[in-house]
């Protein structure tokens, strides 16, 4: 078995976001009904601005075999910090929020 160290080249990021952080606790008290897509959409949109350009080409590559687990494994492997506040039983809709945004070609 490959270890998430060795699928990577980047560098991690100890970035977490505050209206990451923010969407997190609005999913988490259930303010709305869009729970984790809304923040897995919206880091989605701004990672460019958090992670180096190769990683964004690592992203690209994983999104294009749908491999949703390496998706999961690129966040925690950059954004270990983020993907910590998204609970185990709450990342399908995380992913959701994501592939949305790549549907709408605000990520690569």
């Amino acid at each position: 078995m490959t270890k998430v160290n060795d699928m990577f080249q980047g560098e991690s990021s100890r970035a977490c976001p505050t209206f990451f952080s923010l969407g997190i606790a609005e999913a988490k008290s259930r303010r709305h009904n869009l729970g984790y897509y809304s923040p897995g959409w919206h880091l989605a949109i701004h990672l460019s601005g958090y992670v180096e350009e190769t990683a964004m080409q690592e992203l690209e590559k994983i999104a294009e075999k749908n491999d949703d687990k390496g998706i999961i494994q690129w966040f925690k492997y950059y954004l270990p910090r983020c993907t910590a506040l998204v609970p185990t039983r709450r990342r399908e809709k995380f992913l959701q929020g994501f592939w949305q945004a790549v549907e709408d070609e605000r990520v690569f």
